[in-house]
């Protein structure tokens, strides 16, 4: 069976359902209040397991209960957590205001996924050399994200890199050592400009070609597009592909597909279909 594993971000999230943000003066009341497993990497393989993938979590967690709980729920459903590591910190936290269309409003508190390191890849670099596919998100230092990306192209294993929205730059190299990168038109700040991303996709895909990157994915509402060094192609979809949930169940379906041989384009399209299964 093809085998999967994904480096990145995991949190505990307490995800507050309001029907607007609070202004400074005024605060929000939520009708309802959720704990969620997080993080875009643990989100990854939590949606690979639910379309029967294999697969396992690279990431660090604390010392505290938070921790118990996520390694408890991965394991439960499925994803190996034998490279999920304890580090002297808090269990990262995300806290989320979310609104019935999707919208939100994040607070990250990183805690112990600080301490994923150069150091936690290198150890496991035989056993990343031996999966079939790898996804990796911009979530750590990008030291970290690239080393992981280094190593299974040691192995020419296919790699997905993730980017979500972020305050940091994305470099060249890290673009160039990845098989695909994958981002939507609401997450992409730090790596395109979200208006530019909006208006001109398929020029804003072509830059990052000429940057260095081999294939790119813009996802938006109605679409994922397609951009390698030859042409920008188009594949439509049924459901919105631009939130942080359907991103992440686009990239687990398109890691499955590469992870089982398919080529590039095939694997987007099994990602659109993911994407659309996973989220209402």
């Amino acid at each position: 069976m093809a085998r999967v594993l994904v480096t990145g971000f995991i949190t505990i999230d307490f995800i507050a359902h309001v029907e607007g943000f609070a202004s400074t003066a005024v605060p929000e009341q939520a009708s309802d209040l959720d704990v969620a497993c997080g993080g875009r990497a643990a989100n990854q393989a939590m949606a690979l397991t639910a379309i029967e993938g294999e697969v396992s979590l690279l990431a660090r967690v604390g010392t505290d209960e938070h921790a118990s709980l996520l390694t408890e729920e991965l394991l439960e459903i499925g994803v190996g957590t034998e490279f999920v590591q304890q580090a002297p910190s808090p269990t990262g936290i995300r806290l989320i205001a979310e609104q019935a269309d999707g919208e939100r409003q994040v607070t990250v508190f990183r805690g112990a996924n600080d301490f994923l390191s150069v150091d936690d890849l290198n150890r496991r670099a035989e056993a990343i050399r031996s999966v079939d596919a790898v996804g990796v998100t911009t979530e750590p230092a990008g030291a970290v994200a690239l080393r992981a990306l280094e190593i299974a192209g040691q192995g020419n294993i296919p790699t997905v890199l993730t980017h979500g929205a972020s305050a940091k730059p994305v470099s060249d190299r890290l673009l160039a050592n990845a098989s695909v990168v994958v981002t939507s038109d609401t997450t992409c700040s730090g790596l395109l400009d979200p208006g530019v991303a909006k208006e001109h996709p398929e020029a804003a895909l072509r830059a990052l070609v000429q940057r260095g990157a081999t294939a790119v994915v813009l996802l938006t509402a109605t679409r994922a597009l397609l951009a390698t060094a030859d042409d920008v192609r188009e594949v439509a979809s049924p459901g919105r592909l631009d939130t942080e949930d359907a991103v992440d169940a686009f990239v687990a379906g398109m890691l499955q597909g590469l992870a089982e041989g398919e080529a590039l384009e095939p694997a987007v399209l099994r990602g659109v279909r993911t994407g659309c299964l996973l989220v209402d």
